[in-house]
């Protein structure tokens, strides 16, 4: 097949690029302009730029003879990547920092824009097939690239090379990939020299496609060949240059032998696919059979050994079609062909969306323990730290430990089809829709979010190498994503309660047993001037922010010293004037503490950013009279509600960036990434914003008008109603559930799985944020307004005689503390960082 060379190659993997910044450029344009005049007209400018472009790179491949040889032979790693994700843990990472900031950092497109295969990461270069499949052509090709900077090293392939789904494995100076998609006849499996820039060593054609990528041990490469069995070769070919085939289990024997199989201790682990529906291993020095474990689905998963064992995922579907698919074909085809109902029934239970994981020991087959999946493992299981982590189907990458419990789980609520990828504590997955997640491994929150693209099947799953994330895409080619670095905020108050969903606690701080009495502000000598505390304070660094109006109207700063009797006492800092006073709850960073003055109706109202250490003012953004002044942090500045019929985004200095008028603002702002979530009334809808710039990116009307402001979690929306609560996916407002029960009194709070709150009745609302199935409500007579405070697997709430303390996961309250000595609770409960309830 051709190969591109030098600058002229440079320039082909650049040039969709080029053409993805034009269609942004463009796009971003007819946004900003939205006439219809304008957006025919640029519609046709970005049409001649495609057309012209490809004629570009047509005349370029044309012009370049075939079969040249590659301009460099890449160097000898010292590192090997024999298998499928890497070895046998399936972690699909190198060496190197976890990625956990940035975007795109090069495209790859030699040999055309789709990449199914997952890369290979040895010694700072990359290794991956493409698959260049069309009506009319066939064509695919083995390439090696520069990891950092994108640029070709080789591209080799035997004559007649197809598109091809299986990755390389590598060891020493050998290359062994298969060749094919799943209709391919005839595949090949393919050796090269990569120390001599990919030279061919030999093929071998086999009867049916490879799509499982070899694992290489020893002196010997094993590999899958679908409906041909499992073959074992020697990587030297024999004097005649033919491969030397070591056995070959066939495949009226091993059907639908499709994992990348592992070698380990002797064996060869492997999985059969609808045809066999089983785990087996083979003996590695003779292919005799060890043990075959029979499994109630398909086996597709490549298998990982890890501490004795066997763990491998199955379930119905593949990477094409999803069990739903599958099942409707099936039964079509049976209802077609007459089939008895007895028969369409057993189809029916049989073919629905299943999976699970399985632990096998590795010398027997015997079943250590099973794990229900909701659907299809497709990919590998990845092991790290004495876990498993592994993604599904049903959108939910899930935690286990080595012994099958669960640890946690997150859902992408989209499918997933690819290996995760484990690098220096964080995960990496991809979905169908294709995103790609970054989520540190210990909790499962997400740390990183970027593109991979917007169309197209995503079926390569991403490796980690260098402080990179390379991962093939079907329409922008081989892409190379994120950087080191850690783009988490410092911890900050960033409005009410901590922040959307925070529930009055920003650390993870643990609630003691009991709670007992500390102090008081303004103490019982001081009650005389009717100060009035009706929200919140915020909580930082040691510092606790109390907005205040009646007879003391502005902010004051405590901080906890000792007292001359030796005990606990609030001493004011410093204190902060408003004329309107302080009726709304403050945010605080690490340098600068933010206000706004007054409440609704009020004139002369602003937002206030003061100094934290002496509370003295650094400047001051006008608040419209009838706006809510609702105010949430966010990295480089804020957002608040100053209009009355929208909301401002402005930066640390002040300065406004950009103002949106997409309807009455209700609650705090929520931000993920680049994205914006505000809830409206009139109209009622959700609105999704770019952030750098305040465009409208979606707009959602709702049934039921928003009662809160929106939490952000696992690219959903949640939010609170006037009849309960629901949820949204984020990147388009669709439905995923809606709860009636009860409408929300204040800010909800969000406890990993659980969405809870204060309805108008005084009830505890508890609610699944998966399915949205709520709680039995245990706790009643919480007074209205007053949320409850979050802390690791407790809740705390107020009812007319003090604090109950309830588990997360369910059960009955106990009295933590007996508060109705000090008076009814004004405002919501928040906890600061010595573990004191304000």
């Amino acid at each position: 097949m051709p190969v591109l060379i030098g600058p002229l190659q440079v320039l082909i993997a650049l040039l969709p690029a080029i053409l993805l910044s034009l269609v942004a450029a463009l796009t971003s344009l007819m946004l900003a302009m939205l006439r219809p005049k304008v957006l025919w007209l640029l519609a046709k400018v970005l049409a001649v730029a495609a057309v012209a472009l490809a004629g570009v790179v047509f005349l370029v491949r044309s012009i370049l003879p075939a079969g040249q040889p590659a301009i460099a032979a890449a160097a000898v790693a010292d590192a090997d990547w024999p298998m499928f994700r890497g070895g046998l843990a399936r972690r699909g990472a190198g060496d190197g920092p976890a990625p956990t900031s940035g975007g795109l950092n090069w495209s790859f497109m030699g040999g055309g824009p789709k990449y199914y295969s997952s890369p290979a990461f040895v010694g700072g270069l990359v290794y991956a097939t493409s698959a260049d499949k069309g009506p009319l052509h066939d064509r695919g090709a083995i390439h090696c690239i520069d990891a950092a900077s994108g640029s070709p090293i080789w591209s080799q392939a035997p004559t007649g090379y197809r598109a091809t789904f299986s990755s390389p494995a590598l060891a020493g100076t050998y290359l062994v990939c298969g060749e094919g998609l799943h209709d391919t006849t005839s595949a090949r499996v393919v050796c090269m020299d990569v120390g001599a820039g990919g030279r061919i060593l030999w093929t071998h054609a086999t009867k049916s496609h490879v799509e499982s990528t070899p694992c290489i041990a020893g002196d010997r490469v094993y590999v899958g060949a679908g409906d041909d069995g499992y073959y074992c070769f020697n990587l030297t070919p024999g004097a005649d240059g033919a491969a030397r085939v070591i056995w070959h289990a066939p495949g009226d024997r091993f059907p639908d032998a499709e994992t990348s199989p592992a070698v380990h201790d002797g064996l060869m682990f492997a999985g059969l696919g609808l045809g066999g529906k089983a785990v087996i291993a083979l003996d590695a020095a003779t292919g005799a059979e060890r043990w075959r474990r029979e499994t109630p689905y398909p086996v597709f998963g490549p298998p990982t050994v890890v501490d004795g064992a066997v763990i491998v995922g199955m379930g119905n579907g593949d990477f094409i079609y999803s069990a739903g698919e599958l099942e409707r074909r099936e039964l079509a085809r049976l209802r077609d062909k007459g089939a008895a109902p007895d028969e369409i029934a057993a189809a029916e239970k049989a073919l629905g969306p299943a999976g699970e994981i399985w632990c096998l020991d590795q010398k027997t087959g015997s079943v250590r323990w099973t794990f229900a999946a909701g659907d299809t493992i497709l990919g590998a299981v990845a092991a790290a730290d004495d876990r498993l982590y592994f993604g599904g189907r049903d959108g939910r990458v899930t935690c286990l430990s080595l012994a099958g419990e669960p640890l946690g789980t997150w859902n992408a609520r989209a499918p997933i089809v690819t290996s995760p990828a484990f690098a220096a504590g964080h995960l990496y997955v991809v979905t169908e829709t294709g995103m790609l997640y970054g989520l540190r491994a210990d909790d499962m929150s997400v740390v990183w979010e970027t593109r991979v693209g917007f169309s197209g099947r995503f079926l390569s799953s991403p490796t980690v190498g260098g402080g990179r994330v390379y991962v093939g895409s079907e329409e922008n080619g081989l892409l190379c994503l994120g950087r080191p670095g850690d783009n988490r905020r410092p911890p900050g108050w960033d409005g009410l309660l901590g922040g959307p969903g925070r529930g009055g606690s920003i650390d993870g701080q643990s609630l003691p047993d009991k709670g007992k009495f500390s102090w008081r502000y303004p103490d019982a000598a001081a009650e005389g001037t009717a100060v009035q505390i009706v929200a919140p304070p915020a909580c930082l660094d040691g510092r606790l922010y109390v907005p205040l109006t009646g007879g003391r109207k502005g902010l004051v700063c405590l901080t906890e010293v000792t007292g001359d009797n030796g005990q606990a006492v609030g001493a004011e800092a410093w204190f902060a004037a408003a004329t309107n006073g302080a009726v709304l709850s403050p945010a605080a960073s690490g340098a600068n503490v933010f206000f706004v003055d007054g409440t609704s109706g009020d004139a002369g109202r602003a937002v206030h950013c003061l100094t934290a250490e002496t509370g003295s003012e650094r400047w001051t953004l006008p608040v419209a009279d009838a706006a809510s002044g609702a105010l949430v942090l966010a990295a480089g500045g804020g957002l608040v509600a100053d209009i009355p019929d929208g909301l401002s985004c402005f930066d640390d200095d002040g300065r406004v960036l950009w103002r949106t008028r997409p309807g009455r603002v209700i609650g705090m702002q929520a931000t993920e990434d680049a994205l914006v979530v505000a809830a409206c009334a009139e109209p009622a809808a959700v609105v999704v914003l770019d952030r750098p710039t305040g465009a409208v990116l979606w707009h959602k009307p709702l049934a039921a008008a928003p009662a809160t402001g929106p939490v952000v979690r696992d690219a959903a929306i949640l939010l609170g109603t006037t009849v309960g609560a629901s949820a949204l996916r984020l990147r388009d407002g669709e439905s995923i559930w809606e709860a009636t029960t009860g409408r929300p009194s204040g800010p909800l709070a969000l406890a990993k799985t659980r969405l809870l709150y204060t309805s108008d009745a005084g009830e505890l609302v508890s609610i699944d944020v998966d399915t949205g199935a709520a709680a039995e409500t245990a706790i009643s007579g919480v007074p209205a307004g007053i949320g409850p405070l979050l802390a690791p697997g407790t809740v705390l709430v107020a009812s007319a005689t003090g604090l109950l303390a309830a588990p997360l996961a369910g059960g009955e309250p106990r009295s933590w503390m007996k508060t109705d000595w000090l008076g009814r609770p004004t405002c919501g409960l928040v906890m600061a960082t010595t573990g004191s309830i304000q």
